[in-house]
């Protein structure tokens, strides 16, 4: 995924990564678009419910966060209710199966994921 900065499209990218410093950018990753990021914060706000998605929901652009194991576990947990649910489709589908993939790995190997926004 391309990303511009300054007016483009911004993105949050996850990594499999303990802290900032361990991240190698040509490693594996899941990137999250401004738009899909804005449908998941809707899918979030018409189901408050959902604590997993909320963390997904209100994750800065901005900002970079230290996703723990145990939340991944919620939202992979919050993300398979949505799925079978039937409730999500194009981007949203895609971006939350690819975030399972990279989340179950770090969960196998005991690492966290990152969230570094632009």
């Amino acid at each position: 995924m391309l990303k511009y900065k300054g007016g483009g499209i911004m993105a949050i990218d996850f990594y499999i990564a303990d802290r900032m410093k361990s991240i190698n950018h040509g490693d594996e990753m899941v990137s999250l678009e401004e738009k899909t990021h804005n449908k998941i914060y809707k899918i979030y706000k018409n189901n408050e419910l959902r604590e997993g998605i909320q963390i997904l929901a209100e994750l800065d652009p901005y900002g970079d966060r230290v996703i723990e194991i145990k939340e991944l576990e919620l939202i992979i947990e919050n993300i398979r209710k949505e799925i079978s649910l039937d409730e999500v489709h194009g981007s949203v589908s895609n971006f939350f199966k690819e975030f399972i993939k990279l989340s179950e790995r770090a969960i196998d190997r005991k690492i966290k994921v990152i969230a570094i926004g632009d």
